[in-house]
């Protein structure tokens, strides 16, 4: 993913979210770094109910939109040519999936579901009709070294 579409994906992020670049809530921009993710977390005392889609073989041909902002985070491509850092990549796409199901105005589409598209070739486009979402979030990580 080029930088330029990376900052339109947090940008897209950011208006979904409501959320201002000058005075962040949800995503900060630590310069020359990436992005943060800053959202306060609270644990909720009543049970949440979620409707999540469990892969088994196909996927149904197209799903109804929520009636709220969804969203699937795809895995993260692991571009560091190291294979023992595909754990990494694969764990900043768990955390990022956990983190944003937990604003109450978001869905989230769950890991497994999530996790069925890793390594194929598929258009975002496939992606969102396959599982009803309005935004898909792709992204690559890479190993580099210290300073």
């Amino acid at each position: 993913m080029s930088d330029s579409a990376l900052v339109a994906c947090i940008g897209e992020l950011r208006r979904v979210l409501g959320d201002a670049r000058r005075t962040p809530h949800f995503i900060e921009t630590v310069h020359g770094r990436g992005y943060r993710f800053i959202a306060p977390i609270s644990i909720s005392a009543q049970p949440v109910s979620s409707s999540t889609f469990q892969v088994a073989g196909s996927l149904p041909s197209s799903l109804p939109l929520p009636d709220k902002p969804s969203i699937v985070v795809l895995p993260f491509v692991n571009m560091s040519g190291d294979m023992e850092q595909e754990y990494f990549s694969d764990g900043m796409t768990e955390d990022l999936i956990t983190d944003l199901s937990k604003l109450s105005g978001l869905f989230v589409i769950a890991r497994n579901s999530s996790f069925y598209y890793k390594g194929k070739a598929v258009t975002m486009e496939e992606v969102s009709r396959e599982l009803g979402v309005q935004y898909v979030l792709e992204g690559s990580v890479r190993k580099a070294g210290l300073k």
